[in-house]
């Protein structure tokens, strides 16, 4: 896992040089793509989606509502040969979003999933369900807060495991924050994945302790965190970006290769 504050590109994943679509998923892959929110400023949106947004009262979350449409309308059309106002995307009860039976194209890209905090907006396109999770950590020192307040230990105990609860509270401060948006994310990115919603399954959803104490083996490769949600296990792959964002990716199965585009 990359440091905390480094803009280096996770070693599990390929940065993607060049324009071709139908190798990134032909063999399975998936494309994790970052932007700020002003990444795809020219995509132009549906009434539909327009008229949503407006609805939205607070600024900040339209910015990242308007972001993230465009992201996923930006990254999405040149896929399937579309406008990117004419792809397919709907959105469920639970706020997955997905695309309709309209979204053949020369590439067929089945699943979809996306997250925003703070300036920054990821998706994440596969050929099996997936999910992903970005949150934006609290800051340290003075003239560098985010005016959050974040208690892992408190907030563990109200919405993890009591095993993951306790694994926190014997943290120094340091390693209890950064262990607690890793599980976070993690939780969060396989809960998206399922698709059936936080409020349905964050009391059934844990991570062992034991598979947070490392990260790598003893290769140094990245290995994943696997999250139980019931009967389900799920693969989460979490990563750290510069300016304290915290994020990571689910599936049932890893893709072969995982590509990445950077727009910011």
């Amino acid at each position: 896992m990359s440091d905390a504050d480094s803009d280096s590109i996770p070693e599990f994943f390929i940065p993607l040089t060049e324009n071709h679509p139908e190798a990134i998923f032909s063999d399975g892959g998936a494309l994790v793509v970052v932007g700020d929110l002003d990444c795809y400023g020219e995509v132009e949106l549906p009434p539909w989606e327009l008229a949503r947004a407006i609805e939205i009262k607070h600024h900040d979350s339209r910015r990242r509502f308007l972001a993230g449409r465009r992201l996923i309308r930006g990254t999405v059309a040149p896929l399937i040969g579309v406008r990117p106002d004419l792809v397919p995307l709907a959105i469920a009860d639970t706020g997955k979003p997905y695309l309709t039976d309209g979204a053949e194209g020369s590439v067929r890209v089945p699943y979809l999933a996306l997250a925003h905090s703070g300036d920054l907006v990821v998706t994440l396109l596969s050929t099996e369900e997936c999910g992903i999770d970005l949150e934006r950590g609290h800051r340290r020192g003075p003239g560098h807060g985010y005016d959050r307040c974040l208690d892992p230990v408190r907030l563990s105990e109200r919405f993890f495991s009591q095993e993951e609860s306790l694994f926190l509270a014997q943290l120094d401060k340091r390693s209890r924050e950064e262990s607690f948006f890793t599980l976070w994310t993690c939780r969060e990115a396989a809960i998206k994945a399922d698709g059936r919603g936080l409020a349905a399954l964050l009391s059934s959803t844990r991570v062992r302790s034991e598979h947070l104490t490392n990260d790598s083996d003893a290769r140094g490769d990245v290995m994943a965190i696997p999250v139980q949600i019931g009967g389900d296990t799920w693969q989460a792959l979490p990563w750290r970006m510069h300016g304290r964002y915290h994020a990571a990716i689910a599936f049932k199965d890893l893709p072969h290769v995982i590509h990445w585009r950077d727009l910011r």
